[in-house]
């Protein structure tokens, strides 16, 4: 069902299991009461990907309160002037200021004076500073599932949008068996969350490639190694976010 561009009653989102568990993470990891910085819900998803969006209290408020909790700010920086950083192709998408976790997953925060939106990242890549990871995130989860797949909810069946949303583009990340060693697809045939969405267990076909030396060889220096391989099409379990 299409998301309505109105406020969300408290009954409705306070039953909600996207609220609740979102809210019980900022409580327990870091004793934030995301309600006391809420006035009002405006827009609610069933995905933990897509979070929800809310009305601040204040907003000042709500950003003191991310920075005290070790939040790290997306930094709009550019290399020699012109090259926009991680930061900067994360933060294109955020509405003011983007605030992450540290580690994987990780909760992302968009904080402006109108409205604040909270989400969580299935790949977290703020570690002391952008890590290795930001690539994955930037091509399947803002790139694909954010602008791409998510607009289609306005011309397209929820069942098929939800559909798409269950493929992910794979570029070699550190969450891989051999890290840094995959490129390719993946399909998730069912998936699920612990409680305090720490981690997360997908039953996914693997639709990728080893990398050769051609096809990665910036995520090979990166990882220090060459790594060659076989086409791969398998049934994989997985548990991420240990």
């Amino acid at each position: 069902m299409s998301e309505p561009d109105k406020t969300v009653s408290k009954f409705v989102y306070g039953l909600d299991p996207v609220y609740n568990s979102i809210k019980k993470r900022f409580w327990d990891f870091y004793k934030i009461d995301l309600s006391f910085h809420m006035e009002s819900m405006t827009r609610l998803s069933t995905r933990f990907e897509e979070g929800f969006d809310f009305v601040p209290m204040s907003a000042s408020m709500f950003e003191t309160a991310l920075k005290e909790a070790g939040f790290e700010n997306d930094k709009r920086e550019r290399h020699f002037g012109f090259i926009p950083s991680v930061g900067t192709l994360a933060a294109l998408a955020t509405n003011g200021e983007g605030y992450r976790e540290r580690g994987s997953p990780s909760l992302h925060c968009a904080v402006a004076s109108s409205v604040c939106s909270v989400h969580l990242d299935n790949v977290g890549f703020r570690m002391d500073s952008y890590g290795p990871d930001a690539g994955q995130h930037i091509i399947d989860e803002l790139g694909w599932q954010d602008k791409i797949v998510r607009p289609l909810r306005k011309v397209l069946p929820d069942a098929v949008v939800d559909f798409l949303h269950r493929f992910h583009p794979v570029v070699p990340n550190s969450r891989q068996f051999k890290p840094f060693s995959q490129v390719g697809v993946e399909f998730d045939i069912a998936s699920g969350r612990s409680r305090n969405l720490q981690q997360q267990w997908r039953v996914t076909i693997d639709l990728t490639h080893a990398c050769s030396n051609s096809t990665c060889d910036v995520w090979r220096k990166i990882n220090g190694k060459s790594i060659e391989g076989e086409n791969q099409v398998m049934l994989m379990f997985k548990v991420v976010g240990m």
